[in-house]
């Protein structure tokens, strides 16, 4: 884990001169207290924890800034979002090898789009691809709206409203982007670079979306296919029902 830890800050120093950002004692020392924290957290509960480790307090805005350079660098991804709260994880090893992987594939797709974009007639702008950038971090499920609200959050000088609807229907135009569940009104769409096909498991308490693949249902799908001699194009799988944590707390409130 130390071996990782420091492969990816020195990484991540890389990263931060490319931008042009400052490379801090400070943030590297986030970076080791969040390794130490553990994988998944809630930023409020960082903070808060970093500073009670900490007696030289370190400001709430230097923590959320690094998390942010940590999430746009890949070590830190969005992993939910329920009711009002988001769960982070930091990724190391094998998993921050395949954030770099990740970044290669980034950068295909973005010339693979620009030649799409030229086919069509379509304007090539900076802002389109920063776009792609914001939503390669956001996470992988997300409803436009939430994506729109959190990428002006960010940066507001990212990109319109309308800009960002009209990158994403381009975006699955192109089929960087798909539309995987339709859930009472809401419309969720998934990013799909650097991931192998897979299902879903909906939770319709929450909203809890968990991503699964069994080589049993590909093969399955790939027999009836032949059977019916039919050419398969696209699929999904989504099944609704209700998961671990909510039965939880549906035997929790039936006993009280």
């Amino acid at each position: 884990m130390q071996e990782d830890l420091e492969s990816l800050k020195k990484d991540f120093k890389k990263f931060l001169r490319n931008k042009g950002r400052k490379i801090t004692k400070r943030r590297l020392e986030i970076i080791d207290m969040i390794a130490k924290y553990g994988e998944r957290f809630e930023i409020e509960d960082l903070v808060q924890w970093i500073n009670s480790q900490n007696k030289n307090v370190v400001s709430r805005s230097t923590i959320y800034k690094t998390v942010q350079l940590l999430r746009e660098f890949g070590a830190i991804r969005e992993v939910m979002k329920l009711n009002d709260r988001t769960i982070y994880e930091f990724v190391l090893g094998k998993q921050h090898h395949e954030s770099k992987c990740m970044q290669g594939e980034l950068e295909n797709l973005k010339r693979d789009f620009e030649r799409f974009l030229k086919s069509r007639g379509g304007k090539i702008t900076k802002g389109r691809f920063e776009i792609i950038d914001m939503i390669a971090n956001y996470g992988a499920h997300f409803e436009i709206e939430d994506l729109v609200r959190w990428i002006s959050s960010q940066n507001k000088n990212v990109a319109s409203r309308s800009t960002i609807y009209r990158t994403v229907r381009l975006l699955q135009d192109f089929g960087a982007i798909r539309e995987v569940i339709k859930l009472n009104n809401r419309t969720i769409y998934e990013f799909v670079v650097g991931k192998q096909h897979h299902e879903h498991l909906i939770c319709v308490e929450c909203g809890k979306i968990i991503e699964f693949n069994k080589e049993e249902i590909e093969q399955l799908q790939e027999k009836v296919c032949e059977e019916y001699d039919f050419t398969p194009i696209n699929h999904r799988l989504e099944i609704f029902g209700i998961c671990s944590d909510c039965k939880g707390k549906g035997r929790e409130n039936r006993v009280g």
